[in-house]
């Protein structure tokens, strides 16, 4: 069966309160999703304006600069601040996970705005080098399947067994009560979700 991928656009005009372009430092990168790439150049003009230098970064997998998806979670430097416009935290969590700078989040929706940070994830090499059953979530979803380097790692831990989950859509990893720890190698976001085991990305593992 074929898919079809139909763009739909935000069309009420997106406005910053004035107060919380004030807040914003002078150099920020802009970032938004799919329905209101339709009014970037409408915000970057309304920060501009403001006085703040604006950079529109080209991100993995997105079509245009200033798009971001929620496996986007890479380092974008250069600026003092990234500032991202969408319902949700789902997206501006994945920037701050590499993101040593403020990121700063505009609801268009609910009006609100706020100051987004996430969890330190310390502890975890720990947990995983105690555990002994690991579960490693793999997903068929193209762009994100990493199926090779998944099974590179019983060559990498010998002394631990491995779990391979491979699915479109992870969840139900209750039923697995016997895994200790989840690597995963889908959407970088899932490891940091409330998973019921502590979680990895396979890129956070000790060499």
């Amino acid at each position: 069966m074929k898919v079809v991928y139909v763009d739909v656009n935000y069309l009420v005009n997106i406005k910053f309160p004035k107060e919380f372009i004030d807040d914003l430092p002078e150099t920020i990168g802009l970032f938004t999703t799919a329905q209101y790439l339709n009014q970037l150049d409408h915000m970057k003009t309304q920060l501009e304006d403001a006085g703040k230098h604006v950079k529109l970064f080209k991100a993995k997998h997105t079509e245009v600069p200033g798009q971001i998806l929620g496996c986007n979670i890479q380092e974008f430097t250069g600026v003092q601040a990234i500032l991202y416009v969408g319902d949700g935290s789902f997206h501006p969590k994945a920037l701050a996970m590499k993101n040593d700078i403020p990121i700063f989040s505009y609801n268009p929706l609910s009006k609100k705005y706020e100051h987004i940070t996430v969890k330190p994830r310390t502890g975890l090499i720990q947990a995983f080098n105690t555990a002994k059953s690991i579960g490693v979530l793999i997903t068929t979803k193209p762009g994100q399947q990493k199926i090779e380097q998944a099974l590179e790692l019983g060559k990498r831990f010998p002394q631990k067994n491995f779990y391979f989950l491979i699915a479109n859509e992870i969840n139900n990893l209750e039923n697995f009560p016997f895994i200790d720890f989840y690597v995963n190698t889908a959407c970088p976001r899932i490891a940091t979700d409330d998973l019921d085991k502590p979680s990895m990305n396979l890129e956070e593992l000790p060499a």
